[in-house]
């Protein structure tokens, strides 16, 4: 049975034959049309020409006092005003945490809500969205519309596609697509709702945890998930049109678990932080089942009061009312000004301009509208025809006119209005189900439809298990057919069929679990009925499956992923799903040129249990170019697809500095751009500079340099290296910083940044043999800053050399001075003995700044019931936790003594005494 309703068509929308700019004046059939136009007109604001188009949301209710609005719009003038060049925002104060929390549309569109200031809304949408785009050209690497962002992980400062920062950055780039249409711009509105529906799709395909049903960032070291559970994070259960009802309800309980302990998830200090973190959860639990808990955090969080900053206020405020922070409405909005760029009669223009929002209103109100069901169903069958109708226009004409080709902000406006009908389709889903409901409500006619197994091996069959009851009165149903909606449905065989409260049609069906293996997929599951007196119905439901791969295979550097010996050992880990047997076949392939020892193409076979693990080799050649090295290892179960893991190793660039030197600008020239001697010392403010190496503690993979542990005071700062090359070469430089920053190489001034978050790029010549890299910094130990050469998906691994051992005269003995400076004597180290009691744990390992946050450094031992671990620490202070089984890290019961991870989490404290 076809997947579609046999309705009889209300209408077929055609195209003008006039054309939209005919010379001739229009004659206006009908008095109703002429008193629309006339309200349109009157509507308008004085802003806005009188032939625009009248915005088309839904009737906007304040959502703050006024009070809180007008600090509200403060804030975030006052956070404008710091947007430097680039579109980056240098806040301070109370502004900065929504550098963290951008809800900066999301803020703006509720203030305006009750203030009607259209001028500060007009400049919200135009700052936040040069924000945006700065974000996604230059904070967006690997082009997957996730944002990175850093952060502390075990110690380190990396960049990682935090769950929750982008999360929130989905959310307010919908409520961003929102404040355009307010203002009539629907072209920018198009652009920033399709960036909106990109993030939540990757989102979930990125950062979705099977084992834990919640999003994760991933360390970017290993490759491992980030589990820390957080409110942001939680947002993407409110992503109705990528995450099904089935996994949004586990993630909602995550938040609601999160919530329970609010008193160890929150800073103290950060009392903005704290308050939009609370005011996201409730948006998360605003469902209508956990009201409960929402009772219980409102009841909990401090009412806004004059003493709290503008950002907790508004948060506080927020999170009072009743208003979802993500609305779906905006698609309708959208759809209804898709439409009128389509050139339609007036009389179709007219209906489907009455049907949307009728239409809005079945799918996503709360309570049925009181209106006639065939008005319902025929608002239903316009909205469909509206749709059908502009997805043939887009696939056959050329659209959208140059001018709003050249409003939109991205490259192609029609596969962003192609992807708005796709969701359109979903919600006129809602709308149908709503109609349904409508019309047996009197019988207590209902259906589900559920995964029997929401877990699957890709490619294999899912089973849905769907029942039709009627717990009011016996209904009769002449025929049912049902299915996954966009493929062939199945009949279901047996008809008429009699449904009482006590005699429900259960039935099953089975259906090919089709998408890419590792990711979750959202399927739409449809029923077709049919009355006793000939009157059909849809019900859809929209649920999740998380597609397994026959062989799930991970990867483990037991000694990490730093280039730094001959080899490179890294665990593979397969485990088996599908039932076949059939061996795994691994294909390696890295751009660099690394090979394996083992070869570069295998086979992993399976003995009786369903996990293996194999350890190959990535051989490291002589010399070796610092930078990241990309691989991919491609398997294979048989003929299928089994997963790729893409991970990347890492050699960091080795450099020395010096510093500081006294603050002139970037143009005043000190001794070490005359030349560099790494055993000569130079007059500075603090006594004698000289030249140190840098530790590989502050060194980003990537190619950052942290000052933390290097600048003691402000002033002018050197990094220094050399990298040396076989033959001339050309090759793309690199330079970011979030303070001014110079690059030399060979003496020549080749790049500057002057403002924070700036990058420059250009194309540097290296010359045969050394060539001598300088970069100057003004700031202190807050200054960071990057540099990479060239692209490391096409460079190869032997391209250049910087072992400064070799190739910089006086490294050996500038780091055999530091050395012997810095060495603590065997005889002051101490014996520590570490206990954790945890009977059913199967592993647990100790991990601290100690040991550089490795777990295969320091496992314990089980003795009895307690798991013990001695180690000979020099004295100091060190930062620690407790992995459990390879999966979740703990605090130490035994120790009182916890800090901050800089991460939203919290460490153990050790110290050692002299």
């Amino acid at each position: 049975m076809a997947n579609r309703m046999n309705y009889i068509p209300f209408a077929t929308f055609r195209r003008d034959p006039r054309g939209a700019l005919s010379g001739r004046l229009r004659r206006v059939a009908h008095a109703l049309l002429v008193a629309r136009i006339a309200a349109w007109i009157l509507m308008l604001p004085q802003t806005v020409h009188s032939g625009d188009a009248p915005a088309p949301n839904a009737p906007l209710a304040p959502r703050l006092d006024i009070a809180t609005a007008q600090d509200t719009e403060s804030l975030l003038a006052s956070l404008f005003r710091t947007q430097n060049t680039v579109g980056w925002y240098t806040a301070a104060d109370d502004g900065a945490v929504l550098l963290t929390r951008p809800f900066l549309a999301t803020m703006a569109f509720d203030a305006y809500s009750t203030t009607r200031n259209t001028a500060a809304l007009a400049q919200s949408a135009n700052s936040v969205a040069r924000y945006y785009g700065y974000l996604f050209s230059s904070a967006d690497r690997d082009g997957d519309r996730l944002i990175e962002t850093s952060a502390a992980v075990q110690g380190r400062d990396v960049q990682i596609e935090d769950a929750a920062f982008n999360a929130i950055a989905a959310v307010d780039a919908r409520n961003l697509a929102r404040i355009n249409l307010e203002l009539r711009r629907t072209m920018p509105a198009l652009y920033w709702y399709d960036g909106a529906r990109s993030i939540e799709r990757a989102l979930v395909a990125g950062t979705f945890d099977p084992g834990d049903n919640f999003c994760f960032a991933r360390d970017p070291v290993s490759g491992k998930p980030i589990r820390r559970f957080t409110a942001g994070a939680g947002l993407a259960a409110q992503f109705s049109l990528a995450v099904g009802s089935n996994f949004a309800a586990p993630m909602r309980t995550q938040v609601v678990t999160w919530c329970s302990q609010a008193v160890v998830n929150v800073a103290p200090a950060d009392r903005a932080g704290n308050a939009i973190d609370f005011m996201t959860a409730v948006a998360v639990l605003s469902d209508g089942e956990h009201a409960a808990v929402v009772d219980g955090l409102r009841r909990t969080m401090p009412l806004p009061s004059v003493a709290a900053t503008p950002a907790e206020r508004y948060a506080l405020a927020r999170s009072r009312v009743d208003f979802p922070l993500y609305e779906d409405d905006v698609a309708f909005a959208l759809l209804l000004n898709v439409g009128r760029n389509a050139s339609f009669t007036d009389a179709e223009r007219f209906r489907f301009e009455r049907a949307i929002p009728l239409v809005r209103e079945l799918a996503l109100a709360s309570r049925a509208p009181v209106v006639p069901i065939d008005e319902a169903d025929g608002a239903i069958r316009t909205v469909y025809t509206l749709i059908s109708s502009l997805r043939e226009r887009l696939r056959t004409t050329s659209f959208f006119p140059p001018e709003e080709k050249k409003a939109f902000p991205g490259p192609d406006p029609v596969i962003a209005a192609q992807r708005l009908l796709e969701d359109a389709t979903l919600l006129v889903h809602r709308a149908e189900n709503r109609a349904f409901q409508m019309r047996y409500a009197a019988a207590g006619v209902r259906m589900d439809a559920n995964f029997v197994n929401d877990r699957v091996v890709a490619l294999d069959q899912v089973k849905v298990h769907w029942e039709l009851l009627a717990s009011n009165t016996t209904t009769s149903w002449k025929h049912i057919a049902a299915g996954v909606f966009g493929e062939q449905l199945v009949s279901l065989d047996g008809g008429p069929f009699t449904v009482t409260g006590t005699k429900p049609v259960r039935f099953a069906t089975r259906h090919l679990a089709r998408g890419s293996a590792g990711r979750l997929r959202l399927m739409t599951l449809t029923a077709v009925l049919e009355s006793a007196s000939g009157v059909q119905s849809r019900v859809h439901f929209d649920r999740s499956v998380y597609l397994s791969p026959p062989v799930m295979a991970s990867a483990r550097f037991p000694q990490g992923r730093t280039m730094s010996a001959s080899t490179v050992p890294v665990q593979l880990v397969l485990k088996r799903y599908a039932e076949s047997s059939a061996p795994a076949k691994y294909f390696w392939f890295s751009p660099a040129g690394l090979r394996l020892t083992e070869g570069n193409s295998g086979v992993i076979r399976f003995g009786p249990a369903d996990t293996t693990v194999v350890t190959l080799h990535i051989e490291v050649p002589s010399p070796c170019r610092p930078g990241v090295f990309p691989f991919t290892l491609k398997f294979y179960a048989g003929d299928r697809d089994a997963g790729t893991i893409a991970s990347s190793l890492f050699k960091p660039y080795q450099w020395t500095f010096v510093g500081p030197f006294p603050d002139g600008g970037l143009d005043k020239a000190h001794p070490p751009e005359q030349g560099v001697s790494l055993l000569q010392s130079y007059p500075g403010p603090n006594g004698a500079a000289r030249w140190r190496s840098v530790p590989e503690s502050a060194c980003d993979p990537r190619g950052g340099i942290s000052l933390r542990s290097l600048a003691s005071d402000r002033g002018v700062q050197y990094l220094y290296t050399i990298v040396a090359c076989a033959y001339e070469t050309s090759l793309k430089a690199r330079l970011s910083s979030n303070a001014p920053a110079t690059l030399f190489v060979n003496g020549r001034r080749t790049l500057t940044v002057g403002a924070a978050r700036d990058s420059a790029v250009t194309d540097i010549r290296l010359a045969p043999d050394k060539n001598h890299i300088l970069i100057k910094v003004i700031g202190d130990g807050e200054a960071r800053v990057s540099f990479t050469m060239g692209n490391d998906d096409n460079i190869a691994a032997d391209e250049f050399d910087n072992n400064l051992a070799e190739l910089a005269g006086g490294y050996r003995e500038l780091t055999a001075r530091e050395m012997a400076m810095g060495s603590a004597p065997s005889e002051s180290r101490r014996l520590v003995t570490l206990r954790f009691q945890d009977p059913e744990a199967t592993s647990v390992a100790v991990v601290g700044s100690f040991n550089g946050w490795s777990p295969a450094s320091n496992p314990m031992r089980k003795q009895g019931e307690v798991w013990e671990l001695t180690l000979s620490l020099a004295p100091g202070r060190y930062s620690y936790r407790f992995l459990v089984d390879d999966k979740k890290q703990v605090l130490d019961p035994a120790s009182k003594a916890i800090e901050p991870d800089g991460y939203g989490g919290k460490n153990s404290v050790l110290v050692v005494n002299k």
